[in-house]
């Protein structure tokens, strides 16, 4: 992706004053980070459209991993790097006084894995997409984490990791596709056509399950 420096750096205040109603001076943190996520999805998007159209195809194959941990790290460097942008948005921060490691380390770790398995799971996922497989990670998406390790009085401690309580930029939150979960009551299995047999749930608690979609 060719974009100038001076572009880019123009292009993230305005970011910044479009999402939060303020400049640049003014943001915190915080918000310098979501802006410059912001854009890099927005760079993105079109290329992650196409790939996910792409992939779609009746005839195309996919690869769905399935894995109760998911440890894949902090994406905004990466998402950078692979656009070629890395060093684009190196310089526009630096001619706006700021510094791109302190932005990219106010990105938190998702908590959906803390250990060997999870960092397994999503090198995986990095292999499928650098040879160009059409692969998908699934897994469930933990409010407070899987959990956060600590010490207190020389012992180990399991903790809620509430990684979402700034949201999160990457995900993107699909309704049209959720679907309805159910549990307790009772099941009655119903002969239908051929012979087979078709399951009617009563009593049953309903939970919309939705679907969201990390990028």
């Amino acid at each position: 992706m060719q974009i100038t420096p001076d572009k880019f750096a123009q292009a993230f205040e305005d970011e910044v004053m479009r999402s939060f109603a303020t400049s640049l001076r003014s943001a915190t943190p915080d918000q310098q980070f979501v802006a410059l996520a912001n854009m890099v999805k927005r760079y993105n998007a079109k290329d992650w459209a196409a790939t996910k159209q792409a992939y779609d195809q009746p005839t195309r194959k996919q690869v769905y991993y399935f894995s109760i941990e998911f440890l894949p790290g902090r994406f905004l460097g990466d998402y950078l790097l692979n656009l070629g942008l890395l060093d684009t948005a190196r310089e526009a921060l630096t001619q706006l006084g700021l510094n791109l490691e302190d932005v990219l380390a106010v990105e938190v770790d998702p908590g959906l894995g803390n250990g060997g398995l999870g960092r397994l799971a999503s090198a995986f996922m990095d292999a499928m997409a650098a040879v160009g497989m059409a692969g998908n990670g699934n897994g469930l998406r933990y409010r407070y984490g899987l959990f956060q390790q600590d010490f207190v009085n020389g012992y180990q401690v399991e903790l809620p990791d509430d990684w979402l309580r700034n949201g999160y930029v990457w995900e993107t939150r699909k309704e049209n596709r959720a679907v309805s979960v159910k549990f307790g009551g009772w099941v009655e299995l119903q002969p239908v056509r051929q012979g087979y047999l078709q399951a009617r749930y009563h009593d049953t608690e309903d939970v919309w399950l939705c679907r969201m979609m990390c990028r």
